[in-house]
């Protein structure tokens, strides 16, 4: 009897899988700044220094120097911020063969996902050409 009960509830946590997406907004990190004085480079820089990273991150509003928005798109990224401070842009024009639009269409659709889920500013252009020959053309003409 223990081994059927136990046979059973394996089976119905096997199958209880979620089907639907919660419809739900996922969290996200923000870090608050609750200091009420101005931060230039240089406090910033002090703040990296002393290893107080939420204190760089909170205040890495206006920096201007660009080694520190290299650090700070590093940790960003590392505790999944999203970087309206800097934002990556990026342009993608896929020039495929007519009888390969299905393919091309799955990897735009792809890349739009994964650019919408990181927070790019993008813009993705699909071309169908006819023959190897436009493609090649096109591909000459891009370079």
């Amino acid at each position: 009897m223990k081994r059927l009960l136990i046979l059973s509830l394996f089976t119905l946590w096997l199958f209880a899988a979620g089907k639907f997406l919660s419809p739900l907004p996922l969290p996200k990190t923000v870090f608050i700044d609750l200091d009420i004085y101005p931060c230039n480079d240089a406090c910033i820089k002090g703040y990296l220094d002393r290893n107080e990273i939420f204190s760089f991150l909170a205040k890495a509003k206006h920096l201007q120097n660009p080694e520190l928005k290299k650090i700070y798109t590093q940790y960003a990224s590392r505790f999944h911020v999203p970087s309206s401070v800097y934002k990556t842009s990026f342009a993608i024009e896929i020039v495929a063969l007519k009888n390969l639009a299905a393919y091309t269409n799955k990897i735009a659709k792809a890349l739009c996902a994964y650019a919408l889920e990181k927070g790019y500013n993008f813009s993705i252009e699909n071309r169908l050409v006819e023959s190897q020959e436009e493609l090649i053309n096109s591909v000459n003409e891009a370079n």
